[in-house]
């Protein structure tokens, strides 16, 4: 449709095949993009409606970590789950890391190089979410490239070194 905005790749089922930034039955929607900050006391406002979901876009530099802190502000009733995959959209069913029930601060922090296009996918399950984020970008050579630390309630990993279970 609508020849995928001219971002995508039109298929000949008559749907597109949009690149990671982009979503949309056209590739017409831009995904949120997260920019790193100098220090974690800087945050960006995250936000999701009840029963939905957003994506957040982030890029890390050649070489590069991250540390990426997340803090509901809800009150009342809300349940917010964060996943997070490298070079695809996060879903409960297909992650990197995943931080599911949690309704206080959450850290996701990136083992060794972690160079590339990350997706954090916001689904709010039950009321609507609003939650601060800090995106810190560094370096810690440890040597274990897209890996990221995080909790998770037990689903199925995606890849990048990180399956599901208790990650460390």
């Amino acid at each position: 449709p609508n020849e995928c905005s001219g971002r995508g790749e039109c298929l000949s089922s008559g749907t597109c095949a949009c690149p990671i930034t982009h979503g949309g039955p056209d590739c017409a929607r831009a995904y949120k993009v997260l920019e790193n900050v100098s220090d974690a006391s800087q945050r960006t406002l995250l936000s999701v409606t009840w029963k939905g979901m957003s994506y957040y876009t982030f890029e890390v530099p050649a070489g590069g970590s991250f540390v990426l802190s997340l803090s509901p502000l809800s009150s009342g009733l809300f349940d917010a789950d964060f996943y997070i995959a490298k070079g695809r959209l996060a879903s409960p069913d297909d992650f990197d890391g995943a931080i599911a029930d949690e309704d206080s601060g959450v850290i996701f922090r990136s083992r060794g190089d972690a160079q590339g296009t990350w997706v954090l996918s916001v689904h709010a399950w039950e009321g609507d979410a609003n939650v601060n984020s800090a995106l810190v970008f560094g370096s810690d050579g440890t040597g274990d490239p897209g890996g990221v630390d995080g909790g998770t309630d037990g689903g199925q990993g995606g890849g990048g070194g990180v399956g599901g279970g208790t990650l460390e």
